[in-house]
């Protein structure tokens, strides 16, 4: 769906790692990928692309990816490159270990994510389960 809002710094998660983006005027193709890995994101041929488990999760569960990237992974590795977060490691990856790392880091992401969306699940179920012992009581 597109909207038009006006917000805060966002850290979207696309299928093409792209959004169209304007302030004032006509909008522009940018990258959703950090500054210092877009170009190579949005370079590859094969990994991660056509489609990372990570793409194919945000296609199949847009809402639940967003939710999933700002309350676990955007605190591991935040956007402002503060000098305490994880993303020096990242960061510090060679080129050419680039396409492994990503592999690895993927299958990592998407496991992560099907434990939020158990954990997401079950707190659901304990909430229903409480709320029809309370009604019954």
């Amino acid at each position: 769906a597109i909207w038009r809002a006006v917000e805060g710094v966002i850290n979207p998660i696309t299928v093409s790692g792209t959004v169209l983006a304007a302030d004032l005027g006509e909008p522009v193709v940018a990258s959703t990928y950090p500054e210092w890995i877009a170009s190579y994101m949005l370079a590859a041929r094969y990994v991660p692309l056509p489609m990372s488990l990570g793409n194919f999760i945000s296609l199949a569960f847009p809402l639940h990816t967003q939710a999933f990237y700002d309350t676990i992974l955007e605190p591991l590795f935040p956007a402002s490159g503060k000098k305490d977060s994880h993303r020096i490691y990242l960061e510090a990856v060679p080129t050419s270990l680039l396409p492994l790392a990503f592999i690895a880091g993927d299958a990592c992401v998407a496991l992560a994510f099907v434990m939020y969306m158990l954990v997401c699940v079950r707190v659901l179920v304990v909430a229903i389960t409480l709320v029809a012992i309370t009604a019954v009581a």
